[in-house]
């Protein structure tokens, strides 16, 4: 199955990490704004 761009997308598939709970395999982000503020209201279990 081509697209119209010249690309096969039979074969387009996306790799999901999966948390292993080692430390060293946590991205840390940034939080601003409104995001932070969600992430405030979380629990620490949902954190």
């Amino acid at each position: 199955m081509a697209s119209g761009y010249g690309v096969d997308k039979s074969h387009d598939l996306k790799l999901i990490p999966e948390f292993d709970g080692s430390p060293h395999h946590v991205i840390s982000l940034r939080l601003t704004g409104r995001d932070f503020a969600v992430y405030l209201q979380l629990t620490s279990q949902e954190r």
